[in-house]
């Protein structure tokens, strides 16, 4: 029973780093189109 709980856990841990790492690179890649979109960002 403590062996799959131990299961379970990782696969929480896991899919919630999964989830994290998929939120930043969408973050990621909203800022990049954004600044894609509108060249006079950075003057």
């Amino acid at each position: 029973m403590l062996f799959v709980n131990r299961l379970k856990g990782f696969f929480l841990n896991f899919t919630k780093n999964v989830l994290g790492f998929n939120i930043k690179i969408k973050k990621y890649s909203d800022f990049l189109w954004f600044y894609l979109k509108n060249p006079s960002v950075d003057d």
